[in-house]
């Protein structure tokens, strides 16, 4: 697989997680923020074992790693579509993906002692300068702050799945490791199924929106990432992913009538400067598979 074509995958998977909040926006009404993000991975948990059922059994893996990343990633999903709930598509999605390289950047010098150099801290006041101005964003303050606090969350979320997972998604198939967490994070959320009402799936709406979001959105996109990641440098593959945010605000702003004020857009662009930066950093001038295994 040539670079070209790890890009154009890389784009494609950024361009579905893009459509997750505004699926949830145009979708039923009773769907919560909570049942939406269960429901996802209810459906791509045991997609994506499909998907990888013939290379499972060449996974080998220590469980703990296993069940950090599938708990990042089941925390997540309630928390990022709460944040897209109360702070809007494009304000939560930039947030909670544009905070997730910082985050990651952390941990990984706190788990693996990768000290990053200087263009890292540069990266992390750009983009804690982006949350702070969203944060104090003029619009509904009250709801803003609730969801910007969800967002990071969720960033947070997503960088503990990240930093776990580079310990599972293993070189020779990617999309089986990556399976094998979607099912971990999928039979961790299995509890909260007691505490959410699921009735609106059997609606037209919400079949539609559960199956997009767990099929498309999910499934197919981390499949088509993994792939991608296996022929693309890190730097590349980060700038790729801006195409997520992007993707978000325009269907936001199109399709859902979103006018993020000039505050708003000054926080976002930051965030995006900052996550532009991380992708020159030391540790992402190698390729993503070869830090993995």
């Amino acid at each position: 697989m040539t670079d070209r074509r790890g890009l154009i995958l890389i784009v494609a998977a950024a361009g579905l997680w893009g459509t997750t909040g505004t699926a949830q926006a145009l979708g039923p009404d009773a769907a919560e923020p909570l049942a939406v993000g269960l429901s996802r991975l209810l459906i791509a948990g045991p997609a994506l074992i499909l998907i990888a059922r013939p290379r499972l059994s060449a996974i080998r893996s220590d469980w703990r790693p296993l069940v950090v990343a599938g708990a990042g990633m089941a925390a997540y999903q309630p928390l990022f579509f709460t944040a897209v709930d109360l702070a809007g598509v494009a304000i939560g999605t930039v947030v909670a993906i544009g905070s997730a390289p910082l985050m990651a950047g952390a941990l990984s010098w706190l788990v693996d002692r990768e000290q990053p150099e200087s263009r890292w801290w540069l990266a992390t006041g750009l983009g804690v300068g982006g949350v702070v101005a969203t944060f104090l964003a003029g619009r509904e303050l009250g709801a803003s702050r609730a969801g910007v606090a969800m967002a990071l969350g969720a960033g947070m979320s997503f960088a503990v799945y990240l930093v776990a997972s580079r310990r599972i998604v293993v070189k020779p198939n990617p999309v089986a490791g990556m399976a094998l967490v979607f099912a971990a994070a999928a039979g961790l959320s299995l509890p909260l199924l007691a505490f959410v009402d699921l009735g609106w799936v059997t609606t037209r709406g919400g079949l539609v929106m559960t199956l997009h979001l767990g099929l498309v959105a999910t499934a197919l996109a981390y499949a088509l990432f993994s792939l991608g990641l296996r022929s693309t440098s890190a730097p590349t593959a980060a700038t790729a992913s801006l195409f997520e945010p992007v993707t978000a605000g325009l269907l936001g702003v199109l399709l859902l009538g979103e006018s993020p004020g000039t505050t708003d857009w000054i926080g976002m662009t930051l965030i995006l400067a900052s996550v532009g930066l991380l992708a020159t950093t030391r540790h992402s001038n190698q390729r993503i598979s070869k830090g993995v295994g």
